[in-house]
């Protein structure tokens, strides 16, 4: 908190570092009436799922009340005016709706006022939305598992991990959200969302990946084999991990898959449908072991990739993801052939390899993978508004991006006190890529080679 404080002080100002500090004292003050809350009901109910949720509801309502109470001290001399002129509305709000009635009309003139502000009760935006998504996770665990009846305890360590990996894509995500061009992007996407050629974007983008394929195909088998890999054994394990999915065998040997409490499917246990349950991990590993091995020619081969790569951004990923898929695959192998020689041994080593890929994952190149469909509303932005109103470039008249986009960049270099504009008066945004090439040659040699109507050697060239 202290660091906190000092770093908001030093780049915001005291204003921020004070509100940043109330928060924070909010928020401790809540936790230990978190703790002491759940001590207390699990001594008289013996329930601990029941003092989790109670304890963090407290945590919640007394980080609330504390920042009420703090207003309501601060409150000058006309708020008490303008109470004593409300006393009959208050009267009759609690003839007609009572108590209930009585804290929600406290509620709404708090928030007119802007004194209930929800903001204030966390450090930060981040805060903020960690403990929403935490919430969140932990209620559809409630749901999903039936009262966390079907958690397994041998998974524990996975869904530690995975909070911690929520905490970290938070902060990598609002950290690249917060940025002008993304904001412009995200508020502008979102608005297309709903276009009738999204379904066919997003099946493009996230599904066949069509876009790698005109790369060619062997970047877009290595990107097919990694990501569905990735994304098939994420849609496999997190159920499990959370209490969302179980199976139960009844006595005539059918399985029954269960889905938040529903019986979704029963399958004979020695059917082909039950083959690929049992197996879908060891299937997800073998292609991500194939996917990872075609990544690692290539970076080994490729002269371009050679040049560029380095290894805590491009390589360690790949063995991480390699050591989870060998690990895994030695499970099954200890599990038929050793009759589960090593086998806890192992399962320690493949759960800290995940755990650690958890923690890895939003700060180095595999965050693309969970950012990905974000990917969509930037296809969206630029196919809306490129076909609406195209931009030509105002040397050559070449159409090269949309007026709107052109329009947002001006506006995102104003916003950071950048101004690039060419001695004609034209913004440097307004000109295609080949002529801005020959602008900025033209700056360095003194002869005017931006206004050379010539195509450059390697203008449409591929690749």
């Amino acid at each position: 908190m202290i660091v906190a404080v000092m770093m908001a002080g030093i780049s915001q100002g005291s204003d921020k570092a004070a509100a940043i500090a109330r928060g924070s004292v909010y928020g401790m003050t809540g936790c230990a009436a978190c703790v002491v809350t759940a001590l207390a009901v699990l001594r008289a109910t013996g329930s601990w799922w029941f003092s989790l949720l109670l304890g963090l509801a407290v945590w919640f309502a007394s980080g609330f009340a504390l920042q009420a109470a703090r207003s309501i001290a601060g409150c000058p001399l006309q708020d008490v005016r303008r109470a004593s002129r409300e006393r009959s509305r208050f009267r009759v709000t609690l003839i007609t709706a009572g108590p209930p009635g009585v804290v929600v009309y406290y509620l709404q003139k708090r928030w007119k006022r802007g004194a209930v502000n929800m903001n204030r009760a966390f450090a930060s935006r981040w805060a903020r939305n960690v403990f929403a998504a935490v919430c969140a996770l932990a209620a559809l665990m409630y749901i999903g598992s039936r009262f966390f009846t079907h958690l397994d305890l041998a998974l524990y360590g996975y869904m530690v991990g995975t909070v911690v990996f929520i905490g970290g894509f938070f902060y990598r995500f609002m950290a690249w959200a917060e940025r002008p061009p993304t904001r412009i992007l995200l508020r502008k996407g979102i608005r297309l969302i709903f276009r009738r050629s999204t379904p066919a974007v997003a099946a493009d983008h996230l599904v066949v990946h069509r876009f790698i394929w005109n790369r060619g195909w062997y970047r877009w088998l290595q990107h097919i084999l990694l990501g569905w890999g990735c994304i098939l054994s994420a849609f496999v394990t997190f159920p499990l991990v959370f209490g969302w999915m179980y199976f139960t065998m009844a006595d005539n040997g059918t399985y029954t898959v269960v889905g938040f409490g529903i019986d979704l499917l029963r399958v004979p246990a020695d059917g082909w449908i039950a083959f690929l349950f049992y197996n879908a991990l060891n299937i997800t590993a073998f292609m991500v072991i194939g996917g990872v091995c075609m990544a690692l020619y290539r970076r080994i081969r490729h002269k371009q990739a050679l040049a560029e790569q380095s290894f805590a951004y491009d390589f360690l990923p790949l063995y991480l993801l390699l050591f989870i898929s060998v690990t895994g695959l030695l499970l099954t192998f200890s599990n038929i052939f050793l009759h589960g020689f090593g086998h806890p041994v192992m399962s320690l080593v493949h759960q800290w390899a995940v755990i650690l890929t958890l923690l890895y994952l939003p700060f180095g190149k595999l965050a693309h993978i969970p950012m990905r469909p974000l990917s969509v509303l930037a296809r969206n932005y630029r196919d809306h508004y490129g076909q609406a109103e195209p931009k030509a470039c105002k040397v050559c008249g070449t159409e090269f991006v949309s007026a709107e986009q052109s329009r947002d960049v001006v506006d995102v270099l104003k916003q950071n006190r950048l101004e690039f504009k060419t001695e004609e008066g034209a913004h440097l945004a307004e000109l295609c890529l080949p002529c801005r090439r020959k602008y900025r040659m033209s700056r360095f040699t003194g002869i005017p080679t931006h206004q050379i109507r010539a195509k450059e050697a390697n203008q449409d060239a591929k690749g």
